[in-house]
């Protein structure tokens, strides 16, 4: 089951030839879609986190303390960190 995400990007491009008429376009299209997809993703999964891996705190579906801050922030300022 591991390869079913691939698969389907992969049966997309085909379909996306045809819509875009060619085969650059197809691919900014399909490119464009997974970076939304990476975007929107680890910002979602960013405000989720506390009812996906917090086990020790109380059971609340998402906190106001929450939405301080994004996981890009975070990103920016663990790598600020790093190299300085």
């Amino acid at each position: 089951m591991s390869g079913l995400p691939t698969r389907a990007i992969l049966n997309a491009l085909p379909l996306l030839r045809q819509v875009a008429g060619s085969r650059s376009a197809a691919r900014n299209v399909l490119f464009a879609w997974l970076a939304g997809n990476l975007f929107l993703g680890s910002q979602l999964c960013w405000v989720l986190r506390p009812s996906i891996w917090d086990p020790g705190q109380p059971v609340a579906f998402v906190g106001r303390q929450f939405f301080h801050g994004s996981f890009f922030e975070t990103v920016f300022e663990a790598l600020r960190r790093l190299l300085a």
